[in-house]
């Protein structure tokens, strides 16, 4: 488990786009983002790595999936103006499904769109 996904931590090897990288934490010690006794950046946590809970592999796919959602919407999923704020978003609150974020970027009309950003 890497406990601690998000854009600064993958890289690219080699020339292109072949192979992927991970810089990682090697154990709680070496972790630089602490949040309310969690190991991890709030806005790349698992719901329960946020709440303290014990993790698995199943940490590291919800942040991989944070990831995907920024890459696909170009909005985090769960920002907030402080990391308890961001910790309360990841536990409770669904992000706007990148769907209805693509299907306004591919509005037809362009002011509609933009009113409802």
């Amino acid at each position: 488990m890497h406990r601690d996904l998000k854009p600064q931590n993958l890289f690219l090897i080699g020339q292109g786009a072949e192979r992927a990288g991970l810089r990682g934490l090697q154990d709680d010690r070496h972790a630089s983002n602490l949040a309310m006794g969690a190991v991890g950046t709030p806005g790349y946590m698992s719901p329960e790595q946020a709440r303290g809970e014990e993790v698995d592999h199943r940490a590291d796919v919800f942040a991989l999936g944070v990831i995907a959602y920024r890459v696909l919407t170009g909005r985090p999923a769960f920002a907030a103006p402080d990391s308890v704020s961001t910790l309360h978003n990841v536990v409770h609150v669904q992000p706007v499904r990148p769907g209805d974020l693509v299907a306004l970027a591919l509005a037809k009309d362009k002011a509609a769109a933009s009113r409802r950003r």
